[in-house]
């Protein structure tokens, strides 16, 4: 989905949501007065589930717009509040699990990556849930020990990741969440082979990546070309990441 797309799909979803919340209001207040003696009842019953269903609304307003600024915009710090807001407020836990899987995602973009390892650590039954969710799970622990420069973990990693690769080829249900050509590319990165990672690195197709995956990405190809001393292409990865975002450490 192209940046433009995702803009119109948050926008014209949260409208749709606010119409049907007025049309609802609108069929209340419109009841046959003949149910008069009963009505502050009706009204009140009305009322308490409005209040519910408009928290759950705001509840669900903040996860999008935690989503939209990180994955959109690759606003983090914006996206990081309004997660921090969520948490707060899920006091019945509904969105934990939806939190947790989004947070690891945002704590690795803003290179708190010892707090992505935590985050999988204390919650195995989250991370461990479905194969897609166990997908997520290890292949931010790679992208996290890569980071951290701890090779052997990370290696560890994409022995795992390779296996579910593997499971790809034969279930249709797995989800393709991320792209193979990305995660070879770190991890000849992490082996220091910066001639293979860049090699990797430019057989990933970028069309189908929004905003922040692009940015991560760029990043992993510029470590690359740094380290190979290639001035004048690390030169345009730069410039090209900044036209994503102006709200993300670019490492060098």
């Amino acid at each position: 989905m192209s940046n433009l797309a995702e803009k119109i799909h948050y926008f014209y979803r949260n409208i749709l949501h606010i119409l049907l919340y007025l049309v609802f209001i609108f069929i209340v207040i419109s009841r046959d007065a003949s149910y008069a003696p009963y009505q502050w009842i009706v009204y009140s019953i009305f009322a308490i589930i409005l209040l519910f269903a408009l928290f759950y609304e705001y509840l669900s307003y903040l996860y999008q717009a935690s989503l939209y600024f990180c994955n959109v915009e690759v606003a983090l710090s914006k996206s990081k509040q309004q997660l921090q807001r969520l948490t707060k407020l899920d006091f019945a836990h509904a969105y934990r699990q939806r939190i947790l899987l989004f947070s690891i995602i945002l704590d690795h973009m803003l290179h708190n990556d010892q707090n992505v390892l935590n985050t999988i650590k204390d919650n195995p039954k989250i991370f461990q849930g479905t194969i897609n969710q166990y997908q997520i799970g290890i292949v931010y622990q790679f992208f996290a020990h890569v980071y951290l420069k701890q090779r052997k973990q990370a290696n560890e990693l994409y022995s795992k990741i390779k296996e579910v690769e593997q499971l790809k080829k034969q279930k249709k249900r797995i989800e393709k969440i991320f792209q193979w050509n990305e995660i070879e590319g770190y991890y000849h990165l992490n082996n220091k082979d910066y001639q293979k990672a860049l090699t990797s690195f430019k057989m990933v197709n970028t069309s189908f990546m929004n905003p922040r995956e692009k940015v991560h990405f760029l990043q992993g190809r510029l470590l690359a070309e740094l380290n190979l001393h290639q001035t004048s292409h690390c030169k345009q990865t730069k410039e090209e990441l900044t036209t994503y975002t102006k709200d993300y450490e670019v490492l060098s």
